[in-house]
């Protein structure tokens, strides 16, 4: 309504000599390292409802005469998303202590990497900003082999559960124009 706002000049603090641009360099690689975040965790929640119906793909020929080879089609797409999916976060990982017991993998090293970049007065160092490169670049890796998985690989997969008429896989995001599921 307008009514209770008030505005408010956001000052740096008087006690440090850094520039403007030192907290705009950290701010951006703040958010690159969220987006990443939120795009990585995106992933994971894809790869585990596709390798879901997978199995329920599978299950749903049970019977049929295309079950063997739907199986070895489904078991091995599924073993390739679990190997992504484990390549990025530590499925074993349950509670704090865990991080002694199982190696951190790429979803932790960004929250680490967020935390130190975030939590610090700036600048960004330069062992951040090398470290910030090469996460970025695993990541994109990574995310090329899950978008190969999500899309090429399931298609096939797909295309091979239709030609025996058991309803196929698609993705949460709908990503798989023109292929319609019953289940």
């Amino acid at each position: 309504d307008g009514a209770n706002t008030t505005s408010v000049e956001v000052r740096a603090d008087p006690r440090s000599s850094h520039p403007a641009a030192a907290y705009s360099a950290q701010d951006r690689i703040t958010a690159s390292l969220q987006d990443d975040l939120a795009e990585l965790f995106g992933s994971v929640r894809k790869l585990r409802a596709a390798r879901g119906q997978i199995t329920g793909a599978v299950a749903r020929s049970l019977g049929t005469g295309a079950h063997a080879e739907l199986k070895t089609a489904g078991d091995s797409l599924d073993r390739r998303m679990r190997e992504a999916e484990e390549r990025i976060v530590q499925p074993k990982s349950t509670t704090f202590q865990d991080v002694v017991n199982f190696t951190s993998k790429l979803d932790a090293q960004l929250l680490q990497l967020m935390g130190a970049v975030d939590g610090a007065v700036p600048p960004v160092t330069a062992g951040q900003q090398e470290r910030f490169a090469d996460l970025t670049r695993l990541w994109a890796e990574e995310k090329g082999r899950i978008d190969q998985l999500l899309g090429g690989d399931l298609n096939a997969f797909n295309a091979l559960v239709q030609r025996h008429g058991v309803p196929a896989v698609v993705p949460p995001d709908g990503g798989l124009a023109g292929i319609q599921s019953d289940s």
